[in-house]
């Protein structure tokens, strides 16, 4: 790593996701297919009903494309159309999302200028993570995801606009923000990860590494980042939520940590919740830890998209269908273009790039003339 930074800017080693497009990438490469970026599909082309090719934008002139045997769809879902939010995330209301900024629903709208039909038979409309905003001295605002060093980990409890817990904190986050929007989000918009000192220092929380990286919180309590107190009653009016609630709650579940017995969530009763836990602190729940020293921190998180899980209604091959039930000729979506398999659940990490992968072949299969 240390020779790689001397000669590039970076790392050249690659590993997991990234590992994954660099092979997918050499793989084109060596079969010399052409790869255009700044490009955007504006329409589909017919004849007798079946789609030839479209019109893409390059270089901003309009460049008519014809294929032989059809097109397929994969431009990442909508996560950043506010139109196609409205139609289609019912009671599931947001403002942020991860996915990057180009994701604006261009795959699916062409789809349906085509007589695709979408297919919102899902238990939600995106897969979600809690995030924190941190507004940096120059007025830039960061989108603070959910991180690994405190996901989920003893000594951090999640709280509502009552001052509540409201959610099996070491679940996922996708469940996580499930649960806010069922209590209240965006209504109410008071929802807090509360934490005392001891766990700052080992987990870090949000944008705030543990220590030593990060030796002192001022700087995140004076940018608003976080609230902090030496009592939970105090921590609570600076959240604004009732005093004697959330006293109530931290007592509660500190009285589970001694027991470790979560009778509210179940917290630390799953194989998933344990993977989240750490038995080596010598506590009964690897997953329940006491909130006890001061001072005592609040961190406000708000619900995000990751990516949406309506798109496309597509039979088992990726073939895009229309309202009839019947395909639209030569027309193929995956990724986030066809509605998620998955349904709108998220029963675990890879939950779009697994099926992209699938229906990508399939879809290529079914165009070669075998589903196999």
């Amino acid at each position: 790593y240390a020779a790689d930074r001397m000669r590039y800017r970076r790392g050249t080693e690659l590993s997991g996701g990234n590992a994954l497009v660099a092979r997918l990438l050499v793989s084109l490469r060596r079969r010399q297919v052409a790869i255009w970026t700044k490009a955007p599909l504006h329409e589909l082309t017919f004849e007798d009903g079946r789609v030839t090719g479209g019109l893409v934008e390059r270089s901003t002139r309009l460049v008519q494309l014809k294929t032989r045997r059809g097109v397929i769809l994969a431009t990442g879902g909508f996560a950043h159309s506010r139109g196609l939010w409205a139609e289609l995330s019912g009671t599931h209301v947001h403002t942020l999302s991860l996915a990057h900024p180009d994701v604006t629903g261009d795959g699916i709208n062409i789809g349906r200028l085509a007589g695709a039909s979408v297919d919102g038979n899902v238990a939600s409309p995106g897969f979600w993570t809690p995030i924190s905003l941190l507004t940096e001295k120059t007025g830039k605002q960061l989108h603070v995801p959910y991180g690994w060093l405190d996901r989920g980990r003893p000594g951090i409890i999640a709280v509502g606009p009552d001052g509540r817990r409201f959610v099996n904190e070491s679940n996922s986050y996708h469940d996580i923000c499930l649960a806010m929007f069922e209590n209240g989000y965006p209504n109410d918009d008071r929802f807090f990860f509360v934490c005392d000192h001891d766990f700052i220092l080992k987990r870090g929380m949000g944008h705030i590494l543990p220590w030593p990286w990060t030796l002192g919180i001022g700087k995140y309590r004076r940018l608003g980042y976080i609230q902090t107190s030496l009592t939970i009653r105090d921590l609570a009016r600076q959240i604004r939520v009732d005093p004697d609630a959330l006293e109530a709650t931290v007592a509660r579940h500190n009285s589970y940590a001694a027991t470790g017995v979560d009778p509210e969530f179940g917290r630390g009763q799953s194989a998933f919740n344990r993977t989240l836990g750490d038995p080596s602190i010598g506590i009964k729940n690897p997953n329940l830890g006491p909130i006890r020293k001061a001072p005592f921190a609040a961190l406000r998180i708000i619900p995000a998209a990751l990516g949406t899980a309506v798109g496309l209604k597509t039979d088992a091959d990726a073939r895009v269908l229309a309202a009839t039930g019947r395909p639209v000729q030569n027309l193929f979506a995956c990724g986030n273009d066809m509605t998620s398999p998955m349904r709108g659940f998220y029963p675990g990490a890879g939950i779009t790039i697994g099926p992209a992968i699938v229906f990508a072949y399939r879809a290529v299969n079914a165009i070669l003339g075998s589903s196999s």
